[in-house]
């Protein structure tokens, strides 16, 4: 990999972590006004961010160079710091990837002598709390130790993922950290990225259900929570997100009417719109600044008149 791209890179990673509170922003003046599916679709986002600055071959060129007056030189981005800055990067991609795959691993290894319940879901005694895995045919797993009075209720749940494709969502969340794990807000965006999910996901099951099921809902919630830590890494588990929050939206979730779904639309797509633009725009503006800075730098050698040879190197 060269230089330039691991820049590009760096520069994205900052670049999204403007985004990221952008989207915070949002998150919070929709609280407890909108359906948390539009809280999950802004995140879409950053996705959306970064093919269009690759498709659209803008790249902010952030390249190092060395001026030399006099024969000092001036170093503002050293190739030897930038190559430190690579390996260290480089470093942190694969342990994200081998975290991923050792967590991998870790399931399939828990799912020995699992036994078929009903088509696409499999009861282990070796889990300890429901989760679904799988890409292409992805299936739910129960712990033998769950109640049976809850099967009904994980199962919705997970399935809701399965249809919505979210196991693709989370892999793609990951592969976002492993690209730009330097970047501690995308961290702290991936803890929300996965609340927002799960929380839509409960809005789906318990949209059209009464109190008494919004209360079976969480309690199974509940009990899968205290019984089991949260399934982390290559699976989407049941008692993810945070839990006081899941059901604090179980028990308060209203409908909104179709005028408050249009204007939440409306803002979703804007915003979406401006990270795009953001793609666009930024490095330009990025660039142009860096180019006038050269020019007027190169200007004043010229001006001080020492009869040394500027050199500029990229």
């Amino acid at each position: 990999m060269s230089n330039v791209t691991f820049l590009w890179i760096f520069s994205r990673g900052i670049e999204l972590g403007v985004i990221v509170v952008c989207i915070f922003l949002l998150r919070v003046l929709f609280r407890r006004k909108v359906p948390r599916l539009f809280s999950y679709l802004l995140w879409a986002a950053l996705p959306i961010n970064i093919v269009c600055s690759f498709l659209l071959k803008v790249e902010s060129n952030h390249t190092y160079h060395v001026v030399i007056v006099h024969q000092t030189p001036i170093i503002f981005i050293d190739e030897y710091v930038v190559r430190i800055m690579k390996r260290c990067w480089m470093c942190g991609t694969v342990l994200v990837v081998l975290g991923l795959a050792f967590s991998y691993v870790r399931f399939l290894r828990s799912l020995v002598g699992c036994i078929r319940l009903q088509k696409g879901v499999y009861l282990a005694d070796r889990i300890h709390a429901p989760f679904t895995m799988g890409l292409l045919c992805p299936k739910i797993y129960l712990p033998v130790s769950l109640k049976k009075q809850y099967y009904e209720y994980v199962i919705l749940h997970e399935r809701v993922h399965i249809s919505r494709k979210d196991v693709w969502m989370k892999y793609l969340a990951v592969g976002f950290l492993g690209l730009f794990w330097f970047q501690p807000l995308l961290w702290f965006a991936c803890c929300l990225f996965m609340n927002d999910m799960e929380e839509a996901c409960d809005e789906s099951v318990i949209r059209k259900e009464s109190i008494e099921f919004r209360e079976e809902y969480a309690r199974a919630l509940v009990e899968v929570s205290f019984h089991a830590a949260k399934v982390r890494g290559a699976a989407l588990g049941y008692g993810n997100g945070a839990i006081k929050s899941r059901i604090r939206n179980i028990m308060n979730y209203k409908q909104i009417r179709l005028r408050g779904h249009l204007a939440t639309i409306t803002i979703c797509l804007l915003f979406l719109g401006a990270s795009v633009l953001i793609s666009w725009q930024v490095p330009r503006m990025m660039q142009r600044i860096k180019n006038d800075e050269n020019k007027s730098s190169i200007m004043t050698f010229q001006q001080q008149g020492t009869g040394k040879d500027v050199i500029i190197e990229k």
